[in-house]
């Protein structure tokens, strides 16, 4: 039997313990049973009957039939949740986050950004310093960002040199022509 989203059947049809398939285009995508559901958001959420995962579903993107016959919906016990883990991967993203928004230049034309994009990509050392793009700490790019506005230590300034240099040339090759 399809479920239906009536206000006053929602509760009943998804009721805790329920054994669903989830059906995507007549596809399952998984099988189990609901341990909760959310009227505010039209969402069930399934403990796999396969295995321990927890898949959260939103009601409006699939077909969510019944496969149990009995009135009696299957007891789900309490979930344990290890809150440290999940402050540990808040934290992880907070940090994440920051790391990305370090690496976004204040004040610095997209070319520059996109330059300095490219060179993070290959050196993970790099960070900015105002409008200056500094490389490994010792290889300083400035505005206008060209080959020969780099300096520092000869071994890296050369490696440096030639990376802004492809960049500058993939650039202009790659603008269509006025």
């Amino acid at each position: 039997m399809a479920a239906s989203l009536k206000e006053r059947d929602i509760g009943k049809i998804y009721a805790i313990g329920t054994a669903v398939s989830c059906e995507v285009e007549e596809r399952v995508i998984c099988r189990g049973y609901v341990i909760a559901f959310d009227n505010l958001t039209k969402s069930i959420i399934i403990q796999s009957s396969q295995t321990d995962k927890i898949h959260i579903i939103n009601l409006s993107n699939v077909t969510v039939k019944s496969t149990s016959s009995s009135d009696k919906p299957k007891y789900i016990g309490k979930q344990k949740v290890d809150l440290n883990k999940i402050e540990q991967k808040y934290q992880e993203a907070i940090k994440k986050r920051k790391e990305e928004l370090s690496r976004i230049g204040d004040g610095v034309s997209m070319e520059a950004q996109l330059l300095f994009d490219r060179i993070f990509s290959i050196y993970n050392q790099t960070v900015w310093d105002g409008s200056t793009i500094v490389v490994m700490k010792d290889v300083r790019i400035s505005p206008p960002y060209g080959p020969e506005n780099c300096t520092g230590s000869t071994d890296a300034l050369e490696r440096i040199q030639k990376l802004v240099t492809r960049f500058n040339n993939d650039r202009t090759s790659s603008k269509p022509a006025t």
